[in-house]
């Protein structure tokens, strides 16, 4: 008889339980969705983290043969459980990626934004990884390098 009794019992928290759920779960759900980290690539970065020309396509120029990109990454929540950032660079042919390098940037809780520039040394299509001190992917974007003509 107890255990039908706490069985009921179990039940009716359940039912009482499921809206409080829900609705942590998608405040848990909406904070993740809105806290991510992105990328940027951009022609310069000024003191203040704004990105000039922020772009996934870049012209390598006629008289030279590579260009300095600036990667930045940039939070909207600063990078309160960041210490340091790793960018890892790949180059990417016919689908598959080949390890280029990396720079890794130590960063300030208090921070939103970290930018490094990177010498990209020929034409094609590229993916730059940002990875936290645990070895965490933060995000990833691709980027191409063009000849111009």
């Amino acid at each position: 008889m107890l255990l039908v009794t706490f069985k009921a019992y179990l039940v009716c928290l359940n039912q009482k339980m499921k809206p409080i759920i829900t609705v942590l779960c998608i405040l848990f759900c909406t904070h993740n969705a809105f806290s991510q980290s992105t990328l940027n690539f951009c022609a310069s970065v000024d003191q203040y983290g704004n990105c000039a020309l922020n772009n996934s396509k870049f012209f390598l120029s006629q008289d030279s043969a590579a260009a300095r990109i600036f990667v930045e990454i940039k939070d909207t929540n600063t990078f309160l459980t960041v210490a340091k950032i790793t960018f890892k660079f790949y180059s990417v042919k016919n689908g598959a990626e080949t390890f280029e390098g990396f720079m890794v940037q130590e960063v300030q809780s208090t921070w939103m934004y970290a930018w490094v520039p990177h010498l990209f040394k020929a034409a094609g299509k590229y993916v730059v990884k940002a990875f936290n001190e645990k070895d965490e992917l933060m995000c990833s974007r691709s980027l191409e390098m063009v000849e111009a003509k």
